[in-house]
């Protein structure tokens, strides 16, 4: 149901009148995503029901956009362009984003966040970040026909690849291209058809830190050079037919990642820039508990 907060002041004999902003659930009071986004203001919040949605968006800056589930909620773009294009400030969370051409997200010169989906199946990569990095958090990125993520002249404003599980695409796990400066730490990259990160000289001034990088077919580029943290080993995810691709705890990821936390998928965490705390390699990330 839609619903928006009205909160009154009266200061000094004036009145104000704050409006907050609204969530708006679809399909119960929009019946596609589209026009709920048609419908909403910076700030609100769009909660998509379990179902398969077969639609491509456009997002609006500052709009948080929210699965109930990422198996089942599912927005099919069809193969007719990505399945949503970003905006700034807005977050995409909780879905599972399949069926898009070429990129399941594209985010051109913004600033989103791209945290806890599944971004599977789609033609060309998983999510294209062009210019800017998106914070990538959390998510599963899994049999993309050619990279699961492709950064083009791609740079980090306290953003990184975190976190992630990035499984199975077609050509590499992470592409760094066109002089990309990028943090990718404490993912895990594992049966990647071709490299696990492939990147030209240009952009190997990137960070490769904690990751987990087992069993892809080429392992690394030449050009990527890698940090002494990374490890590689047998990630032992929990259930990976069933979407649980957490690790169990006799897992080499366990506590491997920065900061102790799990290399991988973890549970109420954000990555954050926490301004006058200063992390431990200096990144301007830490990971703070609590969603």
């Amino acid at each position: 149901m839609l619903k928006r907060v009205v909160l009154i002041l009266v200061i000094f004999g004036f009145t104000t009148v704050v409006v907050s902003a609204k969530k708006i659930v679809v399909p119960m009071d929009y019946p596609s995503i589209t026009l709920a986004l048609n419908n909403a203001t910076p700030g609100d919040t769009i909660f998509v029901r379990n179902g398969v949605y077969k639609e491509n968006i456009t997002l609006l800056e500052g709009i948080v956009l929210q699965g109930e589930d990422k198996v089942n909620t599912i927005i099919d773009g069809r193969r007719r362009g990505p399945v949503i294009i970003a905006a700034d400030n807005a977050v995409i969370e909780n879905l599972t984003i399949r069926n898009g051409s070429p990129a399941g997200i594209l985010s051109q010169n913004t600033s989103p966040i791209i945290r806890e989906n599944i971004i599977k199946d789609n033609k060309g990569t998983g999510i294209m970040a062009i210019i800017v990095l998106p914070m990538i958090e959390n998510n599963i990125i899994y049999d993309n026909t050619w990279s699961g993520i492709f950064c083009q002249g791609a740079k980090a404003l306290n953003t990184a690849i975190i976190h992630n599980v990035i499984k199975r695409n077609g050509y590499s796990g992470i592409h760094l291209a066109y002089n990309s400066q990028v943090t990718v730490s404490s993912n895990i990259i594992t049966n990647n058809h071709e490299y696990a990160i492939f990147g030209d000289e240009s952009s190997s001034r990137s960070r490769i830190i904690y990751n987990n990088i087992f069993e892809n077919y080429l392992g690394v580029a030449n050009d990527v050079m890698l940090d002494p943290t990374n490890i590689s080993s047998d990630p032992r995810f929990i259930d990976p037919k069933g979407w649980n691709y957490f690790v169990k705890e006799i897992s080499a990821s366990k506590k491997a990642g920065e900061n102790q936390r799990d290399i991988g998928l973890v549970v109420m965490e954000r990555v954050q820039h926490v301004p006058g705390v200063r992390d431990r390699d200096g990144d301007g990330l830490y990971i703070v508990t609590g969603k």
